[in-house]
């Protein structure tokens, strides 16, 4: 993907996107929806973590810098 990458090159993400494909189909076929469920819920809830905790630090040093 970077490979011989140079300054003002542009990365050939095909091979990752294909990647990304396959497993979602895969996840879509072979896992449960209620298991799907579950991780997604987990996810929300450490995105809301991170944006309770990491953000207003963030936003207080724009703001005082």
């Amino acid at each position: 993907m970077v490979k011989g990458l140079e300054d003002g090159d542009e990365m050939d993400c095909t091979k990752a996107a294909w990647a990304l494909n396959r497993a979602t189909c895969a996840v879509k076929t072979k896992v449960p929806l209620e298991q799907r469920m579950v991780f997604i819920h987990i996810v929300l809830q450490v995105i809301k973590i991170v944006e309770i905790t990491i953000l207003p630090y963030r936003l207080c040093r724009t703001l005082v810098l």
